[in-house]
């Protein structure tokens, strides 16, 4: 039996010890700047800092990958990010009377994710052999799995071993810069001559391909409602648990446990032509989850988020992803991969924002929790257009 070649193990290990870091630490950024802030407002501000620079950084990475590396483009996303955490450490006590830096914060770690992601697309598409890819494939994802589940138990015992939550925290961030320093280290090694060919994302984002018009669209609504799991949520399930990071974190543990379950399960036992109707289903399971978390008073309504969101993000994130991979391989004879990759990144940047940015302007127009309410039903409209969308489209075009 064929086995992967030394770079493809090269590749997966950095996907995992990142996703490792990422795992151990996105939650509790967005909780420590709370908890300074103490403003849901000001936390979505930071997060949409940091989703504005993305799609610019990665379009900025397919550029300097025409002439430069990957292994310096990926060293250089890294280090950019490790800076970003130095200096939440450093500025942390300064962001109640100075909430500007928290928004450099976003700003330098969104620039690093821009460059990073985008090399990592397209080592995840290149660094493969065709014939090996459903291996490589595999491995990526029981590595990413297992980092999953063991980045929250790491986090919760870290946390409940420090003095704080606050202090806890620090800890993490400390060994997510050391996490992040060894996949730098590990990108700096790789030994790969690929440069990127010329590519127009304005070109390919005029396209009046109907899968590509659908595609570009639906990631946006998409990254609409999925801007209430980035911030929301994981505030709402904080306030809950009585603002017990330690609880939060055994709470992710459990529902990564549960999401590689339930991915199995779709994987093994959903037929490809039953995919449409698990697709809505796990929209509409994911619409009733926020309406459970956003108004619910008890830590059972964190539960029923919890499982509703694990078990429906499956049902609709496989079939949505088969979509989106069709759709690129069909623009791709037209536009290389890496133009794809840009212009989906600023779809779903572009998404997240407008959902962050819901938060922020009806925090201004309303009390709480009522902006809360709104903000939610903001998010909820982009799940129920990518059904219509989905439902509208499905009848034109064999979208899976």
């Amino acid at each position: 039996m064929e086995e992967l070649l030394p770079v493809e193990r090269d590749v997966v290990r950095m996907n995992a010890l990142y996703t490792f870091g990422t795992s151990m630490s996105n939650v509790f950024v967005s909780v420590f700047i709370f908890n300074y802030t103490n403003s849901l407002e000001l936390t979505a501000l930071y997060a949409c800092c940091r989703y504005i620079t993305i799609p610019i950084f990665a379009w900025l990475g397919g550029y300097l990958n025409k002439k430069m590396k990957i292994n310096r483009i990926i060293t250089a996303g890294l280090i950019l990010i490790i800076l970003a955490y130095v200096m939440l450490l450093t500025i942390r006590e300064s962001i109640p009377t100075m909430v500007w830096l928290a928004y450099v914060v976003g700003v330098i770690i969104g620039s690093g994710e821009g460059l990073y992601w985008f090399i990592m697309n397209v080592l995840n598409q290149n660094v493969a052999r065709v014939h090996i890819r459903n291996l490589f494939l595999s491995s990526l994802g029981v590595w990413n799995g297992l980092a999953n589940i063991v980045a929250p138990l790491v986090s919760s015992l870290i946390i409940n071993m420090a003095p704080s939550d606050i202090q806890g925290y620090i800890v993490i961030f400390i060994a997510v810069i050391f996490i992040y320093g060894i996949v730098a280290f590990q990108g700096s090694q790789l030994e790969i001559d690929y440069l990127t060919r010329d590519f127009s994302v304005i070109k390919l984002m005029r396209s009046k391909n109907k899968r590509w018009v659908y595609q570009k669209w639906i990631m946006f609504f998409n990254c609409l409602r999925e801007a209430y799991t980035i911030i929301l949520s994981s505030i709402l399930i904080y306030q809950l648990f009585d603002n017990s990071g330690a609880l939060l974190s055994y709470f992710n543990a459990a529902m990564s446990i549960l999401s590689i379950v339930c991915y199995q399960i779709v994987a093994r036992y959903i037929p490809h032509n039953k995919m449409k109707y698990a697709y809505q289903l796990g929209n509409l399971m994911l619409i009733v989850a926020m309406v459970f978390l956003t108004f619910s008073t008890h830590i059972l309504g964190a539960m029923a988020f919890g499982i509703l969101n694990t078990v429906g993000s499956p049902l609709y994130s496989n079939p949505f992803n088969m979509i989106k991979m069709k759709s690129i391989t069909e623009e791709s004879e037209n536009f290389n991969v890496t133009a794809n990759v840009i212009c989906l990144e600023i779809y779903v940047s572009l998404g997240r924002i407008a959902g962050l940015g819901a938060i922020v302007v009806l925090a201004n127009l309303f009390p709480d929790p009522n902006y809360i309410y709104y903000s939610t039903f903001v998010m909820i409209f982009g799940a129920i257009v990518v059904s219509l969308m989905t439902h509208y489209y499905g009848k034109k075009e064999v979208l899976l």
